[in-house]
């Protein structure tokens, strides 16, 4: 407990600073951009969100779970991982570009998609950074890491929409800072945790594959179901003012998550070697935050129902009303949220991945299925419904 303590303080801090950083930024974009131009932003970040966990391959289960039960192995695993990470960040930005190009017509889509993949390979890099970090149960190195990078991202962008640059601009400072932020993670992982080099073992390979492959279905199906919602409805409702009031909803709904899934990951290389003792405390641990899935979630709940439309027309506008009233409705998902994410950490920390993946699946299947037609019928209120 105190191992999952010390680690989850540093990387919820780091997490916790990112998401106030990244609000404050959204809410930003969101006024000065205004619904239309925030509607594509949000699409584009969600188009190369879904495509992310693809180019992580599930490594960060395998990080947290080889470099805490065995650091002596740490430089060997570093290698591995690495290797196969920028191969598939460099191939997935590749295919997530040319996907986003040949699907859209709109030439200034295009290439907001172009540059959001540039953002995928340098942003690959740098979450396996922070994900040595965490391994390494060093979660304060990811903490100074966002402590620089993403003050400098909303001290920058605002710099540049008060100097008359628009959407382009911001988006081409995003890829930017997160190519800069993946050499600069690269830099500390070498000088804070282990030499890091490249590795063409192939039977090595393949096998660190075969292990992280089943867990990153599980988490590009969890990821789809965050991301898909905006993806699949931009080309159903088409009108980007509606889709930026959609994302205002959803992002401050992954906000909210994101605190008790910073917490889950932090604890994975203490559950992991809790369920090599077989001692029940990963049990301990998923008891502890079903209790709280419901006290916090609840308590969003019952606030958002009551303060929601208000407060985000006093903090957006009121262009933003409409996701005002969706949030009402989106913040009860917290509960079922933090439910999965601890069960799934529990499921990989005992290497239970295909029970994890199935689960994931059933979700994103639902999503998928129900959410063309809800959104047909109900427009932008049909997201959080399918959701």
């Amino acid at each position: 407990l105190r191992a999952i303590g010390l680690n989850s303080l540093h990387l919820v801090s780091s997490g916790l600073l990112a998401q106030l950083i990244r609000a404050l930024y959204l809410i930003l974009l969101a006024r000065l951009l205004g619904p239309e131009f925030y509607g594509l932003f949000a699409y584009g970040q969600s188009w190369y969100s879904a495509f992310l966990p693809i180019a992580g391959l599930g490594l960060a289960i395998i990080i947290g779970l080889d470099i805490g039960r065995d650091r002596s192995r740490a430089a060997e695993v570093l290698a591995l991982t690495l290797t196969l990470r920028l191969v598939a960040g460099l191939l997935v930005a590749l295919i997530s570009g040319g996907l986003g190009w040949w699907l859209n017509d709109d030439p200034q889509v295009r290439l907001l998609l172009l540059l959001f993949s540039l953002a995928l390979a340098g942003r690959s890099l740098a979450l396996w950074a922070e994900q040595v970090f965490t391994g390494f149960e060093s979660a304060h190195l990811a903490l100074r890491q966002n402590a620089l990078f993403r003050p400098l991202e909303l001290l920058l962008g605002l710099a540049l929409l008060l100097a008359g640059g628009g959407l382009l601009a911001v988006v081409i400072l995003h890829a930017l800072l997160w190519c800069a932020q993946g050499v600069w993670g690269l830099r500390m992982v070498a000088k804070r945790c282990a030499p890091i080099g490249l590795s063409w073992d192939r039977a090595a390979l393949v096998g660190v594959l075969a292990r992280s492959l089943p867990v990153c279905v599980s988490t590009v199906l969890v990821t789809w179901l965050l991301q898909g919602p905006i993806v699949l409805s931009k080309p159903i409702i088409g009108d980007s003012e509606a889709i930026g009031q959609m994302a205002v909803t959803l992002q401050l709904l992954v906000l909210s998550a994101s605190f008790p899934v910073a917490v889950g990951l932090a604890s994975l290389p203490a559950i992991s070697r809790s369920a090599q003792r077989q001692d029940g405390k990963d049990l301990l641990f998923a008891r502890v935050m079903f209790r709280a899935a419901f006290a916090v979630g609840g308590a969003l709940g019952f606030l958002a129902w009551g303060l929601a439309p208000a407060l985000v027309v006093l903090v957006l506008g009121e262009s933003y009303r409409e996701a005002g009233e969706l949030l009402r409705w989106a913040l009860w998902l917290m509960i079922p949220m933090i439910l999965g994410n601890a069960s799934l950490r529990v499921l990989e920390g005992r290497g239970h991945y295909l029970a994890s993946s199935l689960a994931a699946m059933a979700g994103a299947v639902v999503l998928t299925a129900s959410l063309p037609d809800l959104v047909a019928a109900l427009g932008a209120q049909g997201a959080p419904v399918s959701y």
